[in-house]
């Protein structure tokens, strides 16, 4: 699925077109909208299960957005199968339990959402991540960088910088945690950048500590990261063994 298809995908509405194109290769679907386009969707009863009965409206809403952006996005791989499927969530966490042979994870932040999907023949993990721009406290901003990672941000704003790099990480841990079932905290991944411009940029990341199985301390990988007021979007993604960037997984999920 490109960028553009996702765009086009969101009810036809100029007022909720996606703020940001895909930051992954078209081998990955990638699906983002609004809650007030994509939050009223229909819920397997098995997906309504796992909301508590005390969850508030917003909370209703949020969970409703994330699967219905899934389904579009599997959609682009199992066209007229996507509707039926039931997205519950692993034995080891919150993460979305997907289809067989399907890697993802699935994002929000206020009424945006996305979702992002790919063969697991192809990739053994994709992370994507959005995050309001809030300020971070000064105790948790010690837990989230190290010495290291201000550098390559010194073109935004401190707040906006700091959202970057904790984007960044919860996209690496959401790419990794399925299959590694090792729970990280923001010290053990360090993340350097490289700004593109026009509100765009690469990163790169590395273990310091073990991810779990195939992921040793010192593995790495990179991604991508976007940002406008008020929001950032990551995502990274980890090729399986013996894969590479330009092999194309069947079928394609570009239309």
């Amino acid at each position: 699925m490109t960028a553009d298809h996702a765009k086009s995908s969101q009810a036809g509405s100029d007022r909720y077109s996606a703020p940001f194109p895909s930051p992954f290769s078209p081998n990955v679907a990638f699906c983002m909208g609004h809650v007030s386009e994509w939050g009223h969707g229909a819920l397997h009863d098995q997906e309504r299960a796992l909301l508590s009965p005390q969850a508030t409206h917003k909370r209703v809403e949020q969970f409703t957005l994330g699967r219905t952006l899934a389904r579009q996005a599997l959609g682009a791989f199992l066209p007229g199968q996507a509707p039926a499927l039931c997205i519950l969530r692993l034995e080891c966490g919150r993460a979305p339990a997907w289809p067989e042979g399907f890697v993802g994870s699935i994002t929000h932040a206020g009424p945006w959402g996305a979702a992002a999907v790919a063969r697991n023949q192809q990739y053994s993990g994709v992370g994507v991540d959005l995050e309001s721009v809030q300020p971070i406290s000064q105790a948790f901003r010690r837990r989230l960088l190290r010495e290291s990672e201000r550098e390559g941000l010194a073109d935004l704003e401190e707040t906006m910088a700091l959202v970057v790099v904790f984007s960044a990480k919860e996209s690496v841990y959401k790419a990794i945690h399925p299959a590694g079932r090792i729970p990280l905290g923001f010290l053990d991944v360090e993340t350097a950048f490289q700004p593109l411009g026009a509100g765009r940029g690469e990163f790169s990341w590395r273990l310091i500590s073990d991810g779990g199985t195939g992921f040793p301390p010192g593995f790495s990988g990179r991604g991508v990261y976007q940002w406008r007021p008020g929001l950032v979007l990551t995502g990274t993604w980890i090729l399986a063994e013996g894969k590479s960037e330009g092999e194309r997984s069947t079928p394609a999920p570009n239309r």
